[in-house]
């Protein structure tokens, strides 16, 4: 199987980018994917994998290399607490509930300027 970069390579070729454009989008240091291309590193955070396998639409399994299956999951509460508050112990339901009551508004705030 293909090395994570190269993973990332052919995934920028088919959405027709590239890893500098990709990187810059995701607000991800360059340098980063610099590390991981060079072999300096073989993998890369959890945040980053995550942030660069939304961005293609594909399963985190699949990017670093673990399946060919490039459909993404939905994400359990427990991921998405993971994800966004680095911890699922100390995220309290009403936390939790807050952050998604947000994640609405700005979705209807974003379908309101359209």
């Amino acid at each position: 199987m293909a090395g994570m970069y190269q993973i990332i390579e052919e995934l920028c070729r088919a959405h027709h980018t590239n890893v500098t454009a990709m990187c810059r989008d995701l607000q991800i240091g360059r340098s980063t994917l610099t590390e991981l291309k060079q072999g300096r590193t073989q993998t890369l955070s959890a945040t980053t994998t995550s942030k660069i396998a939304g961005y293609f639409h594909v399963s985190v399994a699949y990017l670093l290399g673990e399946s060919n299956d490039k459909q993404s999951h939905t994400a359990s509460e427990d991921e998405i607490k993971l994800a966004l508050f680095g911890s699922v112990d100390d995220v309290t339901d009403e936390m939790f509930e807050e952050v998604k009551a947000y994640a609405q508004f700005v979705k209807e705030r974003k379908q309101k300027r359209m």
